[in-house]
């Protein structure tokens, strides 16, 4: 979700930069960040797909194995430690995984994933 707002503040400001301006774009504290600044930054959402190797009792097919895990009491949340396992084994998931932009995110999505941004000058 894009901001109405991105004022300068000193969480832009950097040790090798000037010490009342945005390291980034050169806007001084109180102004509004430049439009391709890296410190304005807007929310999206994505699609994460990526291939695990997981056990499952050798007679599920393929209609047992996704009911299980789509529709049964398994929750997904449990793929996470799945996927640290595989990060911890391999040291990069990146040849097992892909990343695909699905659209810019809305209020409501910020609110379903229970991520509050709040503009600078007070407004949501």
């Amino acid at each position: 979700m894009i901001r109405n707002s991105y004022p300068v503040t000193k969480d832009a400001i950097h040790p090798m930069g000037e010490p009342n301006m945005c390291f980034y774009c050169g806007a001084a504290i109180g102004e509004q960040h430049k439009p391709n600044c890296v410190m304005r930054e807007k929310t999206i959402i994505i699609e994460f797909k990526c291939n695990l190797l997981v056990s499952v009792p050798e007679f599920w097919d393929k209609q047992l194995i996704e009911f299980s895990f789509n529709e049964s009491s398994y929750c997904r949340s449990t793929l996470i430690e799945e996927l640290q396992s595989l990060d911890e084994r391999v040291n990069c998931i990146c040849p097992f995984s892909e990343v695909a932009f699905i659209r810019e995110a809305t209020k409501e999505d910020e609110t379903d994933y229970n991520v509050e941004y709040k503009e600078e000058n007070g407004n949501e």
